[in-house]
C-alpha cells in the first residue's frame, strides 16, 4: 500500500501527570519515495511536535487527505508513480486547505514554477525546498506552521 507510520520516542512523548498521553496538534502527510529522506523529515517533525504519516506512492493520497486530515502535506515533486504537478492538481481538486511543503532534487527554477502553479490553484504553499532538505530550514518551516495554530 505504500503507507508507513512513524511513532514518537517514548521519552519525549510520555504521559502527562494526569495519565493522558500527549497528542500532537499537527499532522503531516509526507509523499516521497526516498525512505532515508522520509525518515529524516519524520525525525525533524517529531522534534517540533508534528505527527507524521509517510507514503511512498500517491495511490492513497486522497484516502489519507479525507480520512486522516493532515494539516500539512510535504510533497516530493518526483515520486516514482506520478508527476508532482499531477499530485498538486489532485490537492487542488480536493480543495485541500492545509499547508503544502514542496520538495525536489530538480532545478530550483522548476521548484519555483511548481510553487507558483500551486499558489495559482489556491493551495497554501508554506515552502519550496531543495531535496534533501536542510535540518535547520525544515525545522524553521515546521516551527512557523505549528506556531500558527
Amino acid at each position: 500500500m505504500g503507507l508507513n507510520w512513524r511513532h514518537y520516542s517514548v521519552g519525549k512523548y510520555s504521559e502527562s501527570g494526569l495519565g493522558v498521553p500527549h497528542v500532537p496538534h499537527q499532522r503531516m502527510l509526507v509523499v516521497d519515495d526516498d525512505s532515508e529522506h522520509t525518515e529524516f523529515i519524520t525525525v525533524v517533525a517529531n522534534d517540533v511536535d508534528v505527527l507524521v504519516r509517510t507514503m511512498r506512492k500517491d495511490s492513497d493520497l486522497i484516502a489519507n487527505l479525507v480520512g486522516w486530515q493532515p494539516s500539512i502535506v510535504a510533497l516530493d515533486l518526483h515520486v516514482q508513480s506520478r508527476d508532482g504537478l499531477a499530485l498538486l492538481g489532485m490537492l487542488h481538486r480536493r480543495r485541500y486547505a492545509g499547508q503544502v511543503i514542496l520538495m525536489s532534487e530538480a532545478d530550483p527554477r522548476q521548484l519555483q514554477v511548481a510553487a507558483a502553479c500551486a499558489e495559482a490553484g489556491n493551495l497554501r504553499v508554506a515552502a519550496a525546498m531543495p531535496k534533501p532538505a536542510g535540518r535547520l530550514a525544515l525545522r524553521a518551516v515546521l516551527e512557523r506552521l505549528t506556531a500558527d495554530l
